[in-house]
C-alpha cells in the first residue's frame, strides 16, 4: 500500500495507512474501548484524529490508554514513551527492531527488516527511552556465538571481500551522492545477511560477518539520513549497534553511534547525541584509536554547542585536541610524510560537521 505524505509525517497516520483503515473507523473502535474501560463516552469524528496527526493537540491520557489497550501495549509504556512515541511500538517491524533480545538470531532478523523496502517516513522512530535502552544494551552486550545453518562452508576470504567493498563505499558518497550509495549499501547488507543465514563458518568468521553487517548498516544509516529518510536511518543505526555487539567490535559500534549522533543533534535532540557520544567514549580503552577518540570528542563539542552549553563544548574541543596531540606517530616509512598539525579549537565543530569516513 502506498503511504501518503501525511502518513510519512506522523506515527498514527502511518499506522492507519498500513492497516488500510480510516480515522473515523479507528476512532469508533477507540471510543468503544474507552467506554469498556469505564472512561465514559468519547466522540469519534474524523476531525479529532486529524488534529492529533497535525500536531494541533494530543489525545488525553485516558484516550491514549484506550488506544494502547487496542494495540496490546501496557499503560506503563504509554507513560514511559509519551505521545506519539509509544505508537511506534504498535508497528510490528519497529517493535522487533527496538525490543528484540540481543542475540545473533534476533540481530539477523532485525537486519533483514531494516534492509527491506524503502522506509520513507519523515519522523523519528525512537524515543528517549528506546534510545537509552539501545545504547545501554550495546554497552553491556555479551557476544554470543553465531549459529550457521550448515550450508556451504566459507572462510576468511568472504568477510575480506565484504570489507574491501564496504571500504570502497565509504569513498563513493561524495562522488555519486547519498541516494546511490544507500542503494549500494543495502545491496551489500543483503549479501552479508545471506552469508550469515545460509553459509557455514567458524565463530571467528561469523563475528567478522557481523562486523561487516554493522558497517553496511552504518553506511546505510548515514546515506539514508543524508537522503532525508530519517526513520530508515534510525532502523539502520539500531541494527548496526546490534550487529556490532554480535561481532564484539567496539570500533564499528562507536562509529555508528558517532554518525547517529549527527542525526540526533540535527533533528533537535542534542541531549540524545551527547548520550550517544558518551557511550562511545566509554569504550575508548577497547577502541584503542586516538584518532577515533578525538573525532568522538569533536562530535561531543558540536552536540554540546547545539545544546547551548558552551563550557562543555570547549571542554570537548580541548579533549579532542589533547587526544590528537597524544596520538603516537605512524611507523617510519621509506619516504616519511610530514605530520599534519592539529585543527584549531575554533575549527573543530565545522571540521567534523560532515563526518570523515
Amino acid at each position: 500500500m502506498t503511504v501518503d505524505i501525511t502518513a510519512e509525517q506522523h506515527p498514527l497516520a502511518y499506522l492507519l495507512s498500513q492497516r488500510g483503515t480510516t480515522h473515523e473507523a479507528y476512532l469508533f473502535r477507540v471510543a468503544e474501548q474507552h467506554r469498556r474501560m469505564g472512561f465514559g463516552e468519547m466522540g469519534y469524528r474524523t476531525e479529532k484524529a486529524s488534529r492529533w496527526v497535525s500536531g494541533e493537540n494530543a489525545p488525553n491520557l485516558r484516550t491514549q490508554f484506550a488506544m494502547a489497550a487496542l494495540e496490546k501495549i501496557p499503560p506503563e509504556t504509554v507513560l514511559a514513551h509519551g505521545w506519539p512515541g509509544w505508537l511506534i511500538l504498535a508497528v510490528p517491524d519497529d517493535h522487533a527492531i527496538l525490543t528484540a533480545p540481543w542475540t545473533t538470531t534476533a540481530t539477523v532478523h532485525a537486519l533483514e527488516i531494516a534492509g527491506g523496502p524503502m522506509d520513507r517516513r519523515k519522523f523519528l522512530i525512537t524515543t528517549s527511552v528506546t534510545l537509552g535502552s539501545t545504547v545501554a544494551q550495546w554497552s553491556g552486550a555479551t557476544p554470543t556465538g553465531a549459529s550457521p545453518t550448515g550450508g556451504r562452508r566459507i572462510d576468511d576470504s568472504t568477510p575480506d571481500r565484504f570489507e574491501r567493498r564496504l571500504d570502497d563505499l565509504r569513498h563513493l558518497d561524495d562522488q555519486l551522492g547519498s541516494g546511490e550509495v544507500y542503494d549500494a549499501a543495502r545491496t551489500e547488507l543483503h549479501l552479508i545477511i545471506s552469508a550469515l543465514k545460509d553459509a557455514s563458518y567458524s565463530e571467528r568468521v561469523g563475528r567478522r560477518l557481523f562486523g561487516a553487517a554493522a558497517e553496511a548498516s552504518r553506511s546505510a544509516g548515514w546515506t539514508a539520513y543524508d537522503s532525508g529518510q530519517i526513520a530508515a536511518a534510525e532502523r539502520h543505526y539500531v541494527t548496526a549497534l546490534r550487529a556490532a555487539a554480535s561481532a564484539d567490535d567496539p570500533v564499528v559500534g562507536a562509529n555508528a553511534l558517532a554518525f547517529w549522533a549527527i542525526q540526533q543533534y540535527s533533528t533537535g535532540n542534542p541531549r540524545g547525541a551527547i548520550d550517544h557520544i558518551d557511550a562511545a567514549l566509554a569504550q575508548a580503552p577497547r577502541i584503542g584509536s586516538a584518532r577515533m577518540t578525538a573525532m568522538l570528542h569533536a562530535r561531543a563539542c558540536r552536540a554540546h554547542a547545539r545544546a547551548g552549553d558552551n563550557r562543555a563544548a570547549d571542554r570537548a574541543a580541548n579533549a579532542a585536541l589533547d587526544t590528537y596531540a597524544n596520538d603516537p606517530p605512524a611507523p617510519r616509512q621509506l619516504r616519511p610524510q610530514p605530520r599534519q598539525p592539529p585543527p584549531s579549537p575554533q575549527a573543530l565543530p565545522g571540521r567534523f560537521h560532515r563526518p570523515s569516513q
